[in-house]
């Protein structure tokens, strides 16, 4: 079934760049939004050069989006970048990972001065994402202050 809605997403990509290289204000966040599920569904199936693939496209069209429309396109971006990032640690890159997880942070703690009860937690997962990260490289220093913000703000969520 995966590899249908694979199909289906490819065919659905492959026309809605034709249209979005002709009008890219009204087609690029479809194009994106599939680029996006492409790389979700890559990675299911375990296809992970596919996958960066997928999620890289999505990210440059995200980021042009976010430039003209940060309100409804941070946070896409922000996403983007979080799974592009795991996918990383996931494969050991964790100097690719440690980039994307940098931006991911520094998204989240901005939109968590304007909304903490929504963001905060995102800022709190991404912490915990470099943690591990750091102890995964033998990182002990970085991963305990790492542990030490997650706890203040666990204290200051709760």
């Amino acid at each position: 079934m995966i590899v249908n809605i694979l199909g289906f997403l490819y065919v659905i990509s492959n026309t809605s760049i034709k249209f979005a290289n002709k009008n890219p204000d009204v087609y690029n966040p479809d194009v994106v939004m599939t680029q996006y599920n492409m790389g979700v569904l890559y990675r299911k199936l375990g296809r992970f050069e596919e996958t960066e693939h997928a999620y890289g496209e999505a990210l440059e069209v995200y980021r042009k989006l976010a430039d003209k429309n940060p309100k409804a396109y941070l946070i896409k971006l922000t996403q983007t970048q979080d799974s592009l990032g795991v996918l990383y640690y996931d494969q050991q890159n964790y100097y690719k990972a440690e980039i994307c997880f940098k931006e991911v942070l520094q998204f989240y703690e901005r939109l968590a001065e304007k909304y903490p009860q929504v963001y905060l937690s995102e800022v709190i997962r991404t912490l915990s994402n470099f943690r591990n990260l750091y102890n995964a490289i033998k990182k002990r220093k970085e991963a305990k202050k790492m542990q030490k913000r997650i706890e203040e703000l666990e204290k200051k969520k709760a």
